[in-house]
């Protein structure tokens, strides 16, 4: 019984963390647009550079538009303040 009770407390703190990551991912990306960035497209291999004109969620993951390219969050080498 007390077996059950701490898997289930450490699965909820788990779903807990992984919430806050995607309000936070999301917050980041919101805080984002208008910033002139440089994004690794993983297609061509080429940095990319714009400005942040949009913030699109995808499976709950926010995705940056920058030009006519659609990026993540993790795909940014630098953020122009």
């Amino acid at each position: 019984m007390c077996r059950f009770n701490v898997s289930f407390n450490i699965n909820k703190n788990f779903e807990t963390f992984l919430n806050l990551k995607k309000s936070n991912d999301v917050s980041q990306a919101i805080n984002l647009l208008g910033k002139y960035v440089t994004i690794a497209d993983v297609s061509t291999k080429l940095p990319v550079s714009g400005t942040v004109s949009g913030v699109n969620l995808v499976n709950d993951e926010p995705e940056l538009v920058v030009g006519d390219g659609k990026y993540k969050l993790t795909d940014i080498l630098s953020i122009e303040i």
